[in-house]
């Protein structure tokens, strides 16, 4: 991944992840999901990242959403 992204939120919820990333895209803002979740034990996170710029924004969104 590119230096300019960044991380805004991290859960062991995909669902949630995958809701946070739909919100922010309505907002159009772009974002990348890493899932780092063990398949085996499902144990880890999952992580979505946003471009630095677009940090800020992303963070009031999911916060005034209560994804935080």
């Amino acid at each position: 991944m590119e230096d300019n992204w960044v991380l805004v939120f991290k859960t062991t919820d995909q669902i949630l992840c995958e809701r946070a990333k739909i919100i922010l895209k309505k907002e159009k803002i772009k974002s990348v999901v890493m899932n780092k979740k063990d398949s085996n034990f499902l144990i880890g996170e999952i992580e979505l990242f946003v471009k630095i710029e677009d940090l800020g924004q992303a963070q009031f969104i999911l916060k005034g959403l209560g994804i935080e």
